[in-house]
């Protein structure tokens, strides 16, 4: 992979964003401005293997007094282009899924391996929201450009329920890995009740639910 073309190409994707954008503030009276994707740091993602592309829903930084969204503009490699880069991730239960999932998978390390991840493990899938990872792994497959991409959902969701919802069914997802699969059934053993254990067996057993360990081996 060219590092200098990618820089080029995400500098053109960014700025037709912007004019799309611009464009629909300006016809809709929205204060909601677009918050640029991109790669983070080029140089290290073209020498990276694998390449890991995260795909986020967040649509606005703000909302006025009335629940009106608002803000934007800015790029999310900002948040990392700071001193202030460990409070902005911490604070941040996406971007904090994100860096430890990422870091472990590039490094080799388990999620207990890594304290400063560890000491907050606050990272649940929303049930109103579940299914986004289902309609965000079909929209990355309608519009590829090249080989189907690996689909993959990972959580630290302690209800085997939530889980079964991304994971049983249709095969729009390839798997679902947990950050800490080996402590959930400890627990789904001690306190859950007869269907969350079934349920939780289920998904292990039919190769949907695995430990993030088992990621790193999956993508290659």
């Amino acid at each position: 992979m060219d590092c200098k073309q990618l820089i080029r190409d995400q500098e053109l994707v960014n700025d037709y964003v912007k004019r799309i954008g611009e464009s629909f503030i300006a016809e809709s009276g929205s204060k909601a401005y677009p918050i640029y994707d991109g790669v983070m740091n080029p140089q290290l993602y073209a020498e990276a293997k694998p390449r890991i592309a995260w795909v986020l829903k967040e649509p606005y930084d703000e909302v006025d007094a009335d629940g009106t969204p608002k803000g934007g503009d800015w790029p999310l490699s900002a948040i990392y282009d700071t001193e202030n880069v460990y409070d902005n991730i911490k604070r941040n239960l996406t971007l904090n899924t994100m860096s430890y999932v990422t870091y472990g998978i590039m490094n080799n390390l388990e999620y207990a391996d890594m304290p400063w991840i560890y000491e907050n493990p606050a990272v649940a899938m929303r049930s109103d929201r579940a299914q986004n990872s289902r309609t965000e792994a079909l929209n990355m497959i309608r519009n590829r450009k090249g080989h189907l991409p690996h689909i993959v959902v990972v959580t630290a969701e302690p209800l085997p329920g939530r889980i079964a919802s991304i994971a049983l069914g249709t095969g729009d997802i390839d798997c679902v890995y947990h950050i800490a699969l080996g402590k959930l059934q400890e627990a789904v053993k001690q306190s859950g009740t007869e269907e969350s254990i079934r349920q939780l067996e289920t998904m292990i057993k039919g190769n949907r639910l695995k430990d993030i360990s088992e990621l790193p081996n999956d993508l290659y």
